[in-house]
């Protein structure tokens, strides 16, 4: 994990370079540990430009795409037609199977994005002062 301020100069280079590019976060769970607040604080890990995609089940799970391609066997498996499976199972040739996987992968609708990792804060106050707080002028 970055340092925060390091992660900052990242997502700011990145959009900087990328304008146009959409800006999401992945939230650690630890962030959004319960359901009795509407907002939570977290703090930037890192950002970096990654390919996602938004599975159209009700799961709505969102793929990075290296992900999908680390587990392209289940991956294929959870979200292929079943006729794009067959296509790709009719290949015996693990080779061949996983060359058809992975060019279905690619066929999908994958976004280029600008990803924002957000951990829990290690620590938002010393003694009694907002972390915050040294920052203002």
């Amino acid at each position: 994990m970055s340092k925060p301020n390091e992660a900052t100069a990242i997502l700011l280079k990145l959009a900087a370079e990328n304008p146009t590019m959409p800006i999401v976060a992945m939230v650690n769970y630890e962030v959004v540990a319960g359901d009795e607040f509407t907002y939570w604080t977290g703090e930037i890990a890192s950002a970096e430009i990654r390919e996602l995609w938004a599975s159209p089940r009700e799961d709505a799970r969102i793929w990075d795409r290296e992900d999908a391609e680390d587990e392209c066997e289940d991956f294929v498996e959870s979200y292929a037609s079943n006729e794009d499976l067959m296509k790709i199972e009719c290949w015996t040739d693990d080779k061949l199977y996983k060359q058809a996987a992975m060019e279905w992968i690619a066929g999908l609708p994958w976004t280029k994005c600008i990803v924002i990792f957000v951990e829990a804060p290690d620590k938002l106050t010393r003694k009694g002062e907002r972390k915050w707080e040294k920052n203002r002028d």
